[in-house]
């Protein structure tokens, strides 16, 4: 039972999110274009193509692994446009997105550009 089987049982639900288990790219990419906030689970390894989708298309990746070494991570500040979230808290998922600032939101995307 993983992250994103969590995710889906959950909060599929949630007022004013979309989960989906879909998998076409076209309505997947639609979406993290419309959002603000994009949940990026870990795929096969901790990371996933999901955190780059994200961040390329505007939308702050929110990421739901403990121990997760990105790319370039000595020279590149993520948590400037970035959201971590530890597995632990992932039951309090709403309540810790909801807490974020419009302000803090704003910035993270203005530093994705």
């Amino acid at each position: 039972h993983g992250i994103r089987q969590y995710l889906l049982e959950h909060f599929r639900g949630e007022k004013g999110w979309v989960i989906s288990a879909e998998n076409g790219p076209a309505k997947y990419h639609s979406e993290l274009a419309r959002s603000e906030l994009c949940l990026a689970p870990p795929g096969w390894e901790l990371w996933s193509v999901r955190f780059f989708e994200s961040m390329l298309l505007g939308c702050i990746p929110v990421i739901l692994a403990d121990h997760l070494e990105l790319p370039f991570q000595a020279r590149v500040d993520y948590s400037k446009f970035t959201i971590k979230v530890q597995q632990t808290d992932l039951h309090r998922l709403p309540e810790i997105l909801g807490a974020i600032s419009s302000e803090s939101i704003a910035r993270k995307q203005k530093a994705l550009k």
